[in-house]
């Protein structure tokens, strides 16, 4: 996978995760849902690690993260019955979203970036984005309610 701790400023990092989705998305379909997995797990694990930290502190960590689940473009078309790998992989790290939903949902930064991220995925996905839109309306809702002054578009 690729090591999120590589040194540089935060824009280089972002730069080097959204060059190596670019990368995975020429793999033919079959392979792309491994090959994410793989790639986004150390970036969860680090998102994970800082779930207790403030906003600031793990925003680096949550931004790497977001850059790298959006960054998955397959060139080739996925068949109307098939599942699009960029959902499948979006499945892998639901709870890890799910976590930074709950804590991170007053900081601002964070929130808008993880739902540009989901909206991307979704855009990407369309009519194959159907298994994730209703547990993202829930994430939507209550996130709203945990606080609902969210500046949620930039």
């Amino acid at each position: 996978g690729i090591n999120a701790r590589v040194h540089g400023s935060l824009t280089s990092r972002s730069t080097l995760v959204m060059a190596a989705g670019a990368a995975v998305s020429q793999l033919p379909l079959d392979q792309i849902a491994s090959v994410t997995v793989s790639m986004v797990t150390p970036l969860a694990e680090q998102v994970k690690a800082v779930l207790g930290r403030s906003g600031a502190e793990a925003h680096p960590h949550t931004k790497l993260f977001c850059v790298a689940l959006q960054s998955f473009r397959p060139t080739t078309p996925v068949a109307p019955d098939a599942q699009h790998p960029l959902v499948s992989m979006l499945g892998n790290f639901w709870p890890v979203v799910e976590q930074m939903f709950q804590k991170f949902a007053t900081h601002d930064q964070i929130m808008q970036e993880v739902c540009h991220c989901l909206a991307a995925i979704v855009g990407l996905a369309r009519t194959h984005a159907g298994p994730v839109v209703m547990p993202l309306l829930k994430l939507l809702v209550e996130g709203f309610r945990a606080a609902p002054r969210w500046k949620i578009v930039g």
